[in-house]
């Protein structure tokens, strides 16, 4: 299990700076593009949860116009939120605002397939079997980012989370990557297939 967890860190790590040197150029035109366009920071910083619990940083573009709005009470916002910019409608609608978490891998406190981080205030009111999916590094995609994203719930997501936990391998891991490049390609679409396992499975665990 070390190893393994060494040779993925490793791999992960390479992977990611090629990509970070391949992105770099496109992330030099989006930050001149999201500061011509409205005021505020080019990177929206916002407290994630990680492995075990552990609160970081997560890293995106900036897509939407400066607001006071809480996280929660925004919800899950879509390309097409009254509040995101026109820049942001581009770089949302292909996943491009949430490349800057190419960081948080080198850093360690992302994996590139995982669970999503959820917020912090999600803490409070989530159950033993619901916190399982922190048994993990939170990913830059995941089983529910590919089968469905914001068109899920919270629940939902957390069903999938939870069933892409106790089901992982490098074959899963590889499937979920060539979905994600499916979903930049034709936007995301709720499986309800794929949901339907994983709230069955979900279910198990408080029978």
């Amino acid at each position: 299990m070390m190893k393994n967890s060494l040779l993925t860190a490793i791999v992960e790590i390479c992977l990611s700076l090629v990509a970070l040197i391949v992105l770099l150029p496109l992330w030099l035109l989006i930050s001149l593009f999201i500061k011509l366009e409205s005021p505020g920071p080019i990177f929206y910083r916002q407290k994630r949860v990680g492995q075990q619990e552990k609160l970081f940083t997560i890293y995106k573009f900036r897509s939407m116009r400066v607001n006071t709005i809480p996280p929660l009470e925004l919800g899950a916002v879509k390309h097409d939120h009254l509040l995101v910019t026109k820049m942001g409608y581009i770089i949302r609608r292909f996943k491009l605002d949430e490349t800057p978490q190419i960081l948080n891998v080198l850093k360690r406190e992302m994996s590139i397939v995982g669970p999503r981080p959820c917020l912090p205030e999600r803490l409070p009111t989530m159950t033993p079997h619901e916190k399982t999916r922190f048994s993990c590094l939170p990913g830059l995609t995941g089983w529910a980012e590919v089968n469905g994203n914001v068109e899920l719930s919270f629940q939902e997501q957390v069903a999938l989370d939870i069933w892409y936990v106790q089901h992982r391998s490098l074959w899963l891991d590889i499937k979920i990557i060539l979905k994600t490049l499916f979903v930049v390609v034709v936007g995301s679409h709720k499986n309800e297939s794929a949901l339907k396992d994983a709230q069955a499975f979900y279910q198990k665990g408080f029978d």
